[in-house]
């Protein structure tokens, strides 16, 4: 079968899959839209017209013409040339793999040796030599770098299948998660309406394509014939902000990290006048950073959007809409157009629509699957929904543990402790851990900060300072199960300069107060002016613990304070001990 032959029968496919009267594929439409500009390089001042994007797909799908369809690993950066071959690979009938590293990735061997490709697409970087007793060079597609498998005796993958994408941010990980251009096509449609874009907008594009939020975004923009405007950096840099300045944006998407670093940067929205759009994604937004967000870009007409969604999905599956603001902010609102939200066992988010991929592949054999899910997927994700249908996302199934008895779901844990400044818990062992960021002095006239963790069993809660952040399964294979710590002398070395020394010592080294788990003291520095401050409010800071003691305790004892009235008994007697004030209590409404 010819490669236009493929490409044909794969498009008469889509089109008995999902309804294309009103929207045929976005990539078969390219050269209907024209003159009007598709794709802009802000560094050159570069643009692409619809019509020129076309040319240059076409040619780039000549070039990768093949008796057979092919598995074309794509190392995509943010530049014209990676949307080309994306979109030839498409036009072509070929099925693609973007990878989200560069080619001079350590993992990348592996996950060569692992998935066969039969192209290998990159725009800079040394190619390993390993690689090229596999591989011969051939000619560039576009303006890509090509290399060509030598002997290709693998089964053939399967029809339905149009991209693979990795569900980690590193080769590391050989899991991907398979998509048809059913998947992709109907996907563009719902973003594209569900944001309501038009042909005039321009969305920036600085996310990576190899994320699926990126490329939702490419995708979505091509399907309404709208302009995209590439942007490589990190808003992190002012620099890159300034950048923006006179790019005609009028959609930002952003993750946390991004409006984060608009936050700490005082970000001027003046510099997008053009601004309407502000679409979010890829983790939950907490209720401080959309105050900030909200009260920032509200006020200038822009609307914003929550989204919700995973790769699994091809990238979306609801969106809160601007009208639902701010009253919902906690919510990320309802199933796209075609697609259906409900809640399973456990509270788990099911969701049945057309983006929901063919299923998982950890090797090149698990291309030649077929679609194993039949549109349901169970997210792992757990929520509920309101008499609206609209969802609230609260967390991971895989993020419950057992306290006294019963099930706790970590992700309450850390909304309960929560400040302005982040927090975050573990378990392990039916051990909790939980770490957050205090303000505890001054240094150089500004607040200084230093994690501070707790580890939480069915009776004790034991405080531990970190001054150097360490992962808490570390710290876990330290405790035993009654919250004894190690014995090892070298282990605990370093605390002999903790304010806390004595107390550690005549406990025993039980129910740490103030630990620095695995840290080198020549690391350590104290200012002065922060030893000052300490001496200063020591009360305060005190108080402090005792109370985020209380409200980390409190939640787990209250279900038992009517059948468990000695538990709760020991408990406070123990944190008591620990706290060092015996007229301490727990208490609750």
């Amino acid at each position: 079968m010819s490669w236009q032959s493929g490409a044909k029968g794969i498009s008469t496919g889509l089109r008995a899959m999902f309804d294309f009267e009103r929207h045929a594929p976005f990539w078969e439409e390219l050269g209907s839209r024209g003159g009007a500009p598709a794709v802009i390089d802000h560094e050159s001042g570069s643009m692409l017209t619809y019509r020129q994007l076309q040319q240059r797909v076409e040619k780039a799908a000549f070039e990768l013409a093949a008796p057979a369809r092919s598995l074309i690993l794509l190392f995509a950066d943010n530049e014209v040339g990676a949307i080309v071959c994306y979109l030839a690979a498409l036009q072509a009938g070929h099925a693609v793999f973007l990878s989200p590293t560069g080619i001079e990735h350590s993992g990348v061997a592996a996950l060569i040796e692992t998935y066969r490709p039969e192209r290998i697409l990159w725009s800079s970087g040394a190619v390993g030599g390993s690689l090229m007793a596999q591989y011969e060079a051939a000619r560039p597609v576009d303006d890509y770098q090509c290399l060509q498998r030598r002997g290709c005796e693998d089964e053939p993958l399967n029809p339905a299948l149009s991209l693979v994408l990795s569900t980690s941010a590193s080769t590391g990980s050989s899991k991907t998660v398979r998509l048809s251009a059913a998947n992709l096509a109907a996907t563009a449609v719902q973003v594209a309406e569900a944001l309501a874009l038009q042909s005039m907008d321009r969305s920036l594009l600085s996310l990576p394509l190899s994320y699926v939020y990126g490329l939702s975004v490419l995708n979505s923009s091509l399907q309404a014939g709208a302009c995209v405007v590439l942007l490589k950096g990190t808003f992190a840099d002012r620099a890159h902000q300034q950048k923006l300045s006179g790019s005609g944006v009028t959609t930002l998407p952003c993750v946390s990290q991004t409006l984060e670093y608009l936050q700490r940067s005082s970000f001027d929205v003046a510099l997008l006048p053009d601004l309407r759009r502000l679409t979010h994604a890829g983790s939950r937004l907490n209720p401080h950073l959309f105050a900030w967000t909200y009260e920032r870009f509200a006020p200038r007409r822009v609307d914003i959007y929550l989204m919700y969604g995973q790769t699994e999905a091809c990238g979306r599956i609801s969106v809160l809409q601007p009208h639902g603001l701010p009253e919902l902010h906690q919510s990320v609102g309802r199933a796209m157009r075609s697609g259906a939200l409900r809640i399973g066992r456990q509270g788990e988010i099911i969701y049945e629509g057309p983006g929901v991929m063919l299923g998982y592949a950890s090797r090149r054999e698990d291309l030649a699957l077929g679609d194993v899910l039949g549109g349901v997927l169970h997210t792992g994700d757990v929520g509920h929904l309101d008499e609206h249908g609209n969802l609230f996302v609260v967390g991971r199934l895989s993020r419950f543990a057992k306290v006294f008895g019963r099930r706790v779901n970590l992700d309450d844990v850390e909304r309960s402790v929560r400040m302005p400044e982040p927090a975050a818990a573990v378990e392990k062992d039916g051990v909790i851990f939980m770490t957050m960021s205090v303000i505890y002095g001054v240094k150089d006239g500004r607040p200084a900060t230093d994690p501070i963790s707790f580890m939480l069993t069915a009776t004790h809660l034991v405080t531990v300072r970190y001054i150097n952040p360490t992962p808490f399964i570390a710290f876990a294979d330290h405790a035993h199960a009654d919250s004894e710590l190690t014995q090892d002398d070298a282990f605990w070395a370093g605390c002999k300069s903790c304010v806390n020394y004595e107390i550690l010592m005549s406990k025993e080294r039980k129910n740490c107060m103030c630990t620095a788990m695995l840290y080198d003291p020549k690391d350590h520095y104290t200012p002065e002016e922060t030893t000052q401050d300490f001496k200063k409010h020591s009360k305060l800071y005190e108080r402090f613990m005792r109370i985020k003691q209380w409200k980390l305790l409190a939640p787990f004892l209250k279900h038992h304070v009517e059948d468990n009235s000695g538990k709760l008994q020991k408990a406070q007697m123990e944190v008591a001990e620990i706290t060092g004030d015996s007229g301490f209590r727990l208490a609750w409404d």
